[in-house]
């Protein structure tokens, strides 16, 4: 079973996935938190633009999505633990 901690706000405080198993798993648990906190790709929010950094030595992602009112928001997940195993 996946977990998610963090509030994924800020890249200091990156949403941090347990659970998964590989490095895609992992990317697919990603959308599954967007889906639970925002609901229905392509129907409440979508998908501006995916980003890889290294910050303080760790592997974030960074989503970038649009909701359907036209907000913009920034998630970071960690994924770190998961980075290049698959």
């Amino acid at each position: 079973m996946v977990e998610f901690s963090g509030s994924g706000m800020s890249a200091d405080d990156p949403i941090i996935i347990k659970g998964a198993e590989g490095h895609f798993n992992a990317v697919a648990a990603e959308y599954q938190y967007i889906a639970m906190k925002y609901g229905t790709r392509q129907k409440d929010w979508e998908l501006l633009g995916q980003a890889l950094i290294n910050h303080k030595g760790r592997m974030i992602d960074e989503m970038r999505i649009r909701l359907s009112n036209g907000k913009l928001v920034i998630l970071y997940f960690d994924i770190t633990e998961y980075f290049g195993l698959d």
